[in-house]
């Protein structure tokens, strides 16, 4: 009798608590971060998906100045090799 007891109590507390976890889920999706001294901000999709493409093109941009500072520096290296030992420094 009691065992019976025991778990409709169980049963209704868990039902309870389900229900409140749900609303406080509610709740803390609500209360986001909106003040604008806040560190953390939150993005649409379409901004996130702008500011990556906006970082993937900077770094895009530092790849290819990379690039062309390699090449440079191996042209010098050719121009280096292919003079003769006497003039080299």
């Amino acid at each position: 009798m009691f065992s019976i007891f025991g778990f409709l109590g169980q049963s209704i507390y868990n039902t309870a608590d389900a229900r409140h976890s749900r609303r406080m889920q509610k709740v803390a999706v609500d209360k986001r971060p909106a003040s604008k001294w806040s560190p953390v901000k939150v993005l649409t999709d379409e901004q996130y998906d702008r500011m990556l493409q906006e970082k993937s093109l900077s770094i895009e941009a530092e790849i290819a100045t990379l690039d062309e500072a390699i090449a440079e520096l191996r042209n010098e290296q050719r121009r280096r090799e292919e003079q003769p030992p006497a003039e080299r420094e």
